[in-house]
């Protein structure tokens, strides 16, 4: 889903800085700390060592046992309580399973500690605040956090995309159902039966009439569906939250369609309305969701996201962090890689860029893109698909723009070690950036899913915001088949599953949506792993069966 332009955080956007005036020095903020862990420098070594590992060979470890190497121990939060303290801070709010303090102090308070100018701007009637300067942390706090977030709260629309060429759908619609792609797919004939599967949902809600009536419209029994509300959060339903509930409403249906079996934990926070910024509530429901005792999810799906240069770069590593600490539990995460191709931006100085969406650049996660069938296609004839890439569809067609998968090479991330041997296209400045996507599945408009919306048929829903929670069903049912998670595969995926063309492997199309000329702005669809549909799309029982064979290793 994309991330509303007005909460997502940024630092030093010039356009908004400009005219931006000092903040009230008695204004009360509130920011967030993220606590380092106990075993912190040990992190690295601990992930590398359980990803090579073959995913039946891993011993991984549990919730105590992760509590005792990471969690920090009570004198380093009495530590920082005490410094923050004297500092002049308060704290309304703590966490120390999650390593996650959230703090409020006066704005010169902040100015004083860590050596910025805060400033407010006004803008479409709301005021925003920001900070000019370099945040500096002491090297006594340094010992304890990793950093300090959510400062940085205004709009970030202001960089010009190009513009997208719309024309009206040429195309007919085929809608088809999520059991008719799971078996086009061939996903095992085992449901998912005894897993939990959280889905993050940031706002937005559902209606359970409409869950009901999707599941009757395709001869099926609704999911167990249980709902965890973070931060005061609630079920958001209604036209002020239509696109939010879409979203909700889809990831149900999709997911439970493909496991129906499995239990899913939907979890709200209300990140459109959060005190603090969107990537501090992001980061805190995925923590809380990975120490969740209670459920303890081994599939995390999760559709929300935008390009790497709108966030934090501090607060993308610390996203990232938490990914590597989940992968070491057995959890894999499922994350959609956008829909706005490669998504090019236009910098100050005229140049343009293409670029992916995080988080699915972080290495530790399953980044999946989109694929649509082969035109012509009729009953009987073999599936075959294609990047997806279409100019507009059916509802969608209101927001009077061009779609198509998410896909390229990070601008913040490295290469992953796992990617060593595909050849991964440089960006503009010729960095040898993390390759997205890993994997696709059908995401396509024309061959989306009916979704009920209000009691309303919905036709033709689709993105990679549906591919994401397919996979995450897919991960389900060979977690149940093997009898333990695979959690994070991108090793095996890489090493095995893609070279032996285990996935079904698509090689026509690009994701230029942007309907530029340059080549160096979108990404073609090649033989092997590409920046369009990874390497490929699900075939569900060989998939399975990579996991089973004899031959382990890295």
């Amino acid at each position: 889903m994309e991330i509303p332009d007005h909460i997502i955080e940024r630092l030093g956007i010039d356009q908004y800085i400009s005219g931006a005036s000092p903040a009230d020095a008695d204004t009360v903020l509130q920011a967030g700390i993220r606590l380092k862990g106990y075993q912190h420098n040990q992190l690295d070594d601990m992930v590398h060592k359980m990803a090579t590992t073959h995913p039946l060979d891993r011993t991984y470890l549990t919730l105590s046992e992760f509590k005792e190497y990471f969690c920090p121990k009570t004198e380093a939060v009495n530590s920082v309580k005490e410094y923050m303290t004297d500092a002049g801070f308060s704290f309304t709010s703590e966490d120390p399973a999650c390593r996650m303090m959230v703090f409020s102090g006066k704005v010169e308070t902040f100015e004083q500690e860590f050596g910025i100018k805060i400033v407010t701007k006004k803008i479409s009637g709301t005021w925003y605040y920001g900070f000019t300067g370099d945040l500096k942390i002491s090297a006594e706090l340094s010992t304890w956090i990793t950093g300090v977030f959510g400062l940085v709260t205004w709009p970030m629309g202001g960089r010009k995309v190009e513009g997208h060429k719309i024309t009206p759908p040429t195309r007919k619609p085929f809608s088809q159902t999520v059991p008719d792609i799971t078996r086009k797919y061939h996903f095992p004939e085992n449901k998912g039966k005894g897993q939990k599967i959280a889905l993050v949902e940031l706002g937005g809600g559902f209606k359970e009439r409409d869950i009901r009536k999707y599941f009757k419209s395709i001869n099926m029994d609704p999911p167990e569906i249980k709902t965890v509300f973070l931060e005061g959060a609630t079920n958001r339903t209604g036209l002020r939250y239509a696109f939010g509930q879409l979203e909700v409403t889809t990831d149900i249906c999709v997911l439970g369609a493909a496991a129906p079996e499995a239990t899913l934990v939907v979890y709200f926070n209300d990140a459109l309305s959060s005190d603090i910024s969107f990537s501090w509530t992001y980061l805190y429901t995925l923590s809380q969701i990975i120490m969740d005792e209670e459920n303890q999810c081994k599939v995390i799906s999760t559709s929300w996201g935008d390009i790497e240069e709108r966030y934090n770069p501090s607060m993308m590593d610390e996203m990232n962090r938490l990914f590597q600490e989940a992968s070491l539990l057995g959890i894999t995460i499922c994350t959609s890689t956008g829909d706005l191709g490669s998504q090019v931006t236009e910098a100050e100085d005229g140049s343009m860029s293409p670029n992916v969406h995080f988080p699915a650049s972080s290495p530790f996660v399953l980044a999946c893109g989109g694929s649509e069938p082969m035109p012509g296609l009729k009953p009987g004839m073999p599936y075959r698909e294609k990047v997806w890439n279409e100019p507009s569809a059916n509802i969608f067609w209101i927001l009077s723009r061009s779609f198509a998968t998410g896909g390229g090479i990070s601008k913040f991330f490295p290469a992953a070690d796992y990617q060593r041997n595909c050849k991964l296209p440089l960006n503009e400045k010729g960095f040898r950036g993390r390759g997205v996507p890993d994997v696709c599945a059908n995401a396509g408009f024309f061959s989306g899913y009916d979704i009920w919306l209000w009691g309303i048929r919905m036709k033709g829903v689709g993105g990679t915001s549906v591919a994401a929670p397919l996979w995450a069903g897919l991960i389900a049912r060979v977690n149940e088949a093997m009898g333990k998670p695979v959690g994070f595969i991108n090793h095996h995926l890489y090493d095995h599953l893609g070279p032996q063309e285990v996935l079904n492997e698509i090689v026509e199309g690009n994701n230029n949506n942007n309907q530029v000329t340059d080549p160096k702005l979108f990404y073609q669809c090649t033989k092997g792993w590409n920046a369009c549909t990874g390497w490929g799309s699900p075939h569900g029982i060989n998939f399975l069966e990579s996991f089973r064979k004899d031959e382990k290793g890295p």
